[in-house]
């Protein structure tokens, strides 16, 4: 069984409610980024977020270890070293990201069955705020750095309220 096939099982079963936890995740990330929805959040909090909360709603669901394996398909086309920090290129530095907020995401997730998916939406808002996402930003030399940050109380502010708005 190759890597597309075992990804294929996996998300059948993860995914076979009506309502995914990927398409809550999206709706997320789409109420935090309060732009259209073509905009590209690739190394944006909407995209940290959205996978701090996917994987929380997946693992507290299912397991960590489906929501590993759903992450992994997720970064099909990139094997990263989560150590490195710099990068050539956006796509390569915004799959590391993605891959280390995942690990937060399931950390949150685990021993938290009774939180709802906005819950989890909200617990991944604490976490940025209190102890930091990863996100992407281009150097002046070009490069592309995977830097954790946390969120300042403003943003916070603002992003709760958008959620709040637009999903309660």
């Amino acid at each position: 069984m190759g890597k597309f096939d075992s990804c294929d099982a996996v998300a059948r079963i993860v995914f076979s409610h009506s309502y995914s936890c990927t398409s809550k995740a999206i709706n997320f990330a789409e109420a935090i980024k309060n732009e259209s929805p073509a905009q590209d959040d690739r190394g944006s909090w909407a995209g940290a977020l959205r996978h701090v909360m996917w994987q929380a709603d997946i693992t507290s669901k299912h397991s960590a270890y489906i929501a590993r394996k759903i992450g992994e398909c997720h970064e099909v086309n990139y094997s990263p070293d989560t150590s490195k920090r710099f990068f050539s290129n956006l796509d390569d530095a915004d799959s590391t990201a993605d891959l280390l907020n995942n690990e937060i995401g399931r950390k949150n997730g685990l021993n938290r069955w009774y939180l709802t998916s906005k819950e989890q939406m909200l617990r991944a808002l604490w976490e940025a705020r209190t102890n930091g996402l990863f996100k992407v930003r281009q150097t002046p030399w070009g490069q592309y750095e995977v830097f954790r940050e946390k969120m300042d109380d403003n943003t916070y502010r603002k992003h709760f309220d958008n959620v709040k708005r637009k999903l309660w």
